[in-house]
């Protein structure tokens, strides 16, 4: 079984790096790393987040969020406006051009995973939603553990 499972996961990492990469070609001149993507993304759904919102919406570290968001910055993509509500506070806006970029981001994302799932039923994605639910939580919760500091055996 660990065997299988082997191959499972790798055969999971493999599936993510080609769907980014037909993201990438369906995107065309849209030229964006793999940790500025997810920032657009979420600047896109939410207006006017702070780079600590940031971290904790997308479960990365502070220094990961800062080298994107300063290369996003200078690429004209986003800019930094002080809070309305908290003059202390920066907060992101997308620019125009970050806008341009996170529609088109959106719509490859949207036809890479209709080629991804083509030719799969409802039946078969329900069942695989659930795997990857699963495995998800199975994930979170022994993380949760760890960080707690008591073990778990899986």
């Amino acid at each position: 079984m660990l065997e299988h499972l082997k191959t499972v996961f790798w055969e999971m990492g493999c599936l993510q790096r080609c769907f980014l990469e037909v993201v990438r070609l369906e995107a065309g001149d849209v030229l964006l790393q793999p940790s500025q993507g997810p920032i657009i993304g979420e600047l896109m759904c939410h207006h006017g987040m702070s780079q600590a919102d940031l971290v904790r919406h997308m479960n990365v570290s502070a220094a990961t969020v800062a080298v994107s968001v300063s290369r996003l910055e200078k690429m004209g993509m986003l800019q930094r406006e002080k809070d309305e509500r908290n003059r202390h506070r920066n907060v992101l806006i997308l620019t125009e051009q970050g806008q341009a970029a996170g529609k088109s981001m959106h719509q490859a994302l949207i036809k890479a995973q209709e080629i991804a799932l083509n030719g799969f039923n409802e039946k078969e994605l329900a069942v695989m939603e659930q795997f990857c639910q699963r495995m998800l939580s199975n994930l979170q919760e022994e993380a949760k553990n760890r960080k707690e500091g008591t073990q778990t055996t899986c």
